[in-house]
């Protein structure tokens, strides 16, 4: 990109915007970055930038370096190459706002705490990016609010130790349709104008003052002090003061381990759970982290690194695309009941899910951890959907540890959750149990000709998470509202009103664990043949049990009936599916 085609604007004294467009820069990008690289040391490094211009000025060697390349292999330089020019859902024309004096919290925490004590100076303030889609320098000059809003694409802080600081930005930029990640709402300001993105935030270890561990804690912690209004922010030096377990010094920083960072989140108010693969195996522990990310309840995992890595920490809070060759490929199971000759074949959506999303710090915002072949049992071959540079999956050997950070009042986990409803399947509130006991034989019928699960090739398909009853509640009367009004028959719509009225009416705790039921076909239409509630606060076994929707057939329990209650089903003889849950993440 030749020096003369960029578009510059000085807003005022704080503030510049840069045209960036990867179409008429060289083949690799690399003008681009060091064009930004020229004007972040040009603010953080000052006297440093003007000793160098001189020494070019009276250089007779004319190959000197651009500015930017004195920067260009340093980590946060590397990062931004990833994010702007490697990575495919970036647009490829771009317009960066440097913000040349900004106060971080996170960065003034750190400077005052570790920085501020050395013998040499080092800034205070670091630099923060926009980052716009298009076009946009008139827009910033004219002061165009609502225009940049539909346009921003996120931000980034450039601290002065040269890491990138809090990056916050929108996933659809960096994720393939289809995946489905967890956010929270931020707004920030630009020159007075008010801009806001759904994003998770993420952050660089500075390997002095923040290690992977501390830098995932923050990025969690932020993430639910953001969504939550009953947790706070937590700070870096909140971290090394007070919620170590150990009792070393706090800087520089030795890293944490599982036992420190499941101590950070009891000091948090969280109940966390721990899960060891070496009691589990990587194949369970696989499906525990599809569950956790499902149910919108983002947790750090702990990895083991190759023969040249570290253990490393990074926060899970997604998952990709589950497409229909992964429902085929996956581990289709056969429950038997040998006493009453009955059997179902079952598809789970956890084994059938080829990754999840990261935030990494030793990658790019939002990176895809791969799964492995069934057989291996272990975590970083290529997944074939995410073989491009960017998404290429980190060959870390194995994961070792999951923290969970749960709501102090969920007493049933994923595994509990997991075992009750696979009990289930051919107990006598089961599915097919209760179809037989029907003494209708066309309503019978009726019932069983909507079941899977009878042969491998039609299995039924299974998926698990957790919900709050308020967003499940909200969420369930949107699905059947809509059933009724896409009803073909006054029948159906009665039955389907009478069904609202009894979900509307059901007392539900605060957390529930909902098990949805569908076919192959329906769960690629977003349709479910039932589900089944537990109550999250219950104690384990099937005294948790609270709601079951089949076929034409459901039945629930308040909370001053017994288990019994669900043994008396409410018959609907016309019956339609209904949408399938999707409160809990975001669809890129």
């Amino acid at each position: 990109m030749n020096r003369e085609n960029e578009i510059i604007n000085f807003n005022g004294k704080n503030t510049i915007s840069l045209l960036c467009d990867r179409d008429a820069s060289d083949a690799d990008g690399d003008s681009i970055i060091l064009m930004l690289l020229d004007y972040i040391y040009l603010v953080l490094y000052p006297d440093e930038y003007y000793s160098i211009c001189d020494d070019m000025f009276f250089s007779q060697d004319k190959s000197e370096p651009l500015l930017g390349e004195k920067l260009f292999y340093e980590k946060f330089a590397e990062r931004l190459k990833e994010i702007l020019i490697k990575n495919p859902c970036f647009p490829r024309k771009f317009t960066a706002v440097i913000d040349t004096y900004y106060v971080d919290y996170v960065y003034r925490d750190i400077y005052y705490h570790h920085f501020s004590s050395k013998h040499l100076n080092m800034r205070r303030t670091p630099l923060r990016i926009f980052f716009f889609e298009g076009d946009c320098v008139k827009e910033v000059k004219n002061y165009c609010e609502e225009k940049l809003r539909k346009k921003w694409i996120g931000l980034t802080v450039i601290q002065p130790n040269k890491v990138l600081g809090r990056t916050l930005f929108n996933p659809k930029y960096f994720l393939p349709n289809g995946t489905a990640v967890r956010t929270a709402p931020y707004e920030f300001l630009l020159n007075g104008m008010k801009l806001s993105v759904n994003a998770f935030q993420y952050m660089m270890q500075d390997e002095e003052a923040t290690t992977c561990a501390e830098v995932s804690l923050l990025n969690l912690l932020d993430y639910y002090a953001t969504e939550y209004k009953e947790y706070n922010i937590t700070l870096p030096a909140d971290i090394e003061r007070e919620e170590r377990f150990t009792s070393i010094r706090a800087y520089p920083s030795g890293g944490m381990n599982a036992r420190d960072i499941l101590h950070a989140m009891v000091k948090k108010g969280f109940a966390p759970q721990q899960y060891k693969t070496n009691t589990l195996g990587q194949t369970i522990i696989k499906r525990y982290m599809y569950y956790y990310v499902e149910s919108a309840v983002p947790f750090i995992a702990i990895l083991d690194g190759n023969e040249n890595q570290a253990t490393h920490a990074l926060v899970c809070v997604g998952h990709t695309q589950i497409m229909k060759e992964d429902l085929l490929e996956a581990s289709c199971r056969k429950f038997i009941d040998l006493d009453k000759n009955t059997y179902c074949w079952l598809v789970d959506t956890a084994d059938a899910c080829k990754g999840i999303v990261t935030m990494d710090d030793n990658r790019m915002p939002y990176a895809i951890l791969g799964f492995q072949t069934e057989e291996s049992k272990s975590i970083g071959t290529t997944v074939t959907k995410f073989d491009s540079e960017t998404q290429r999956v980190t060959p870390y050997k194995r994961i070792n540890v999951l923290c969970v950070p749960l709501y102090k009042r969920v007493f049933l986990d994923a595994i509990q959750a997991e075992e009750i409803f696979s009990s289930l399947l051919l107990s006598e509130w089961g599915i097919y149990n209760v179809a037989s006991r029907v003494a209708d034989t066309v309503l019978q019928k009726k019932i069983m000709d909507k079941i899977p699960g009878k042969s491998q090739d039609q299995p039924l398909i299974r998926r698990i998470f957790l919900a709050s009853s308020r967003t499940y509640s909200k969420e369930r009367l949107k699905a059947f509202t809509e059933a009724i009004k896409n009803a073909v028959n006054s029948g159906t719509r009665k039955s389907l009103r009478a069904i609202r009225e009894f979900y509307s009416n059901t007392a539900m705790p605060r957390f529930v664990w909902v098990c949805e039921l569908y076919s192959i076909e329906g769960y690629f239409r977003n349709q479910i043949v039932g589900e089944i509630l537990l109550d999250a606060t219950a104690e384990n076994g099937l005294n948790s049990l609270l709601l079951i929707h089949y076929p034409h057939l459901l039945a629930r329990r308040q909370p001053d009936e017994s288990i019994n209650a669900l043994s008396n089903f409410n018959v609907f003889m016309d019956w339609t599916g209904y949408r399938g849950f999707g409160g809990n993440l975001r669809e890129v």
